[in-house]
């Protein structure tokens, strides 16, 4: 009978521990109050990324502040009606909503629960003497807090974003080589049906007007009820829609009607129509490409290939976040061996794949997602192989 095995802390669990332990430290060296709400704020910034870290202290910051402003403002106007205790909750409860559509209307969902939380604070407590100087405290003791996480989350600590064991420092390390795009400053097109925005496009330098490009990845937007496709002869089109119902209708060859993370693949050459308004994503590839487009479920593997077979020469894998935020946890024969963080809208380019070895995979993972299906959109895209020319022994004459 085999002995379960206590596996050790990763990385990530070992600098949280350290971060506590340095805001413990310098709260009782400067003698201040509140080492609790630090230390709220050092747990919930410790990320496995310091990207991912920085952006959720800066959502904190902004809560706190937008939550302690609105909080003292609401106090200062109507703060007489406490004594009645059902209108004053009924002040809070309606406070709470005007809150909450405020961070939706400046794009920050990820700060409404710090801020709603500063609010109620400040509405409830009765204690407050300052209302003013506890959401300052606040706000000041929550930079503290994201400011050490951040810190320590540096540290040469092995690399958090493996997340493996400790044993971990001592293997051979697999490395990919790969870029991730933001989301701005992209092109954006209009056509008959509605507009597109190129993603990615290579090389780099090509240029999608003049069909000089090998590959084209885009997400577009048709407003239309029925649109025709432009004409890109000497290409293949692979289109998946992302949301709503779309029918495509091919002059002579086939007609398909396509439901969310369903797609179709043509000769950009055919004069082809859709009908029905919807997202999709699109991949055009020349005639000298292969690929495919993949709806990645959420905490499944979206994508595994066995790199020995030399399949992965000359090779491109992009991951795309349609919605959200998601992790992207790559795996060689079944070993962690990195992990990137997505914005929604943004992607990542992986390239030389062969260059890992082994059986790689990817899995992404979201923690809230928008969609039922299929949490981010895998391309792989490779250069088709020259086939190998005949033996001529083998040649009979």
């Amino acid at each position: 009978m085999k002995k379960a095995k206590l596996p050790l802390p990763g990385f990530r669990t070992i600098k949280t521990a350290i971060a506590i332990l340095a805001c413990l430290l310098l709260y009782s060296v400067i003698g201040r109050e509140n080492v609790l709400l630090a230390l709220f704020a050092t747990i919930l910034s410790m990320h496995d990324s310091i990207r991912r870290s920085v952006n959720d202290g800066i959502n904190r910051i902004i809560g706190a502040v937008i939550g302690g402003a609105f909080g003292i403002c609401v106090v200062l106007l109507a703060g007489g009606l406490r004594d009645s205790a059902f209108l004053w909750y009924v002040i809070v409860s309606v406070g709470v909503i005007v809150l909450i559509c405020f961070f939706n209307v400046i794009k920050r969902k990820n700060s409404i629960a710090i801020g709603s939380i500063v609010f109620l604070i400040i509405m409830l407590d009765t204690s407050l003497k300052s209302p003013f100087m506890y959401a300052t405290d606040y706000v000041v003791d929550t930079v503290i807090g994201i400011c050490i996480a951040l810190f320590v989350n540096q540290l040469p600590l092995g690399n958090l974003n493996d997340r493996g064991m400790l044993k971990a420092v001592f293997e051979k390390q697999v490395k990919l080589n790969y870029k991730i795009y933001s989301s701005k400053n992209r092109n954006v097109t209009k056509w008959s049906g509605g507009e597109s925005t190129e993603l990615l496009i290579f090389p780099a330098d090509a240029q999608f007007e003049d069909r000089s490009f090998d590959w084209r990845i885009a997400a577009a937007k048709t407003s239309a009820t029925e649109f025709e496709f432009s004409n890109l002869g000497g290409f293949m089109r692979h289109i998946m829609i992302l949301d709503g119902n779309v029918t495509m209708v091919h002059d002579g060859h086939h007609t398909i009607s396509l439901k969310p993370f369903e797609q179709d693949y043509f000769d950009g050459a055919w004069k082809s129509k859709g009908f029905g308004a919807c997202r999709d994503m699109n991949l055009i590839l020349s005639e000298d490409y292969e690929g495919k487009l993949i709806a990645c479920e959420n905490n499944v593997s979206c994508f595994l290939k066995d790199i020995t077979q030399n399949h992965f020469l000359n090779s491109h894998c992009v991951v795309y976040c349609p919605s959200g935020q998601i992790s992207i946890a790559a795996f060689c024969d079944e070993k962690l061996i990195m992990k990137i963080d997505l914005d929604e809208g943004e992607l990542i380019l992986f390239e030389n794949l062969d260059s890992a070895g082994g059986v790689l995979k990817f899995i992404p993972y979201a923690e809230k997602t928008d969609f039922q299906k299929a949490v981010c959109i895998a391309a792989y895209i490779a250069k088709k192989q020259a086939p190998k020319p005949l033996n001529p022994k083998l040649i009979k004459e």
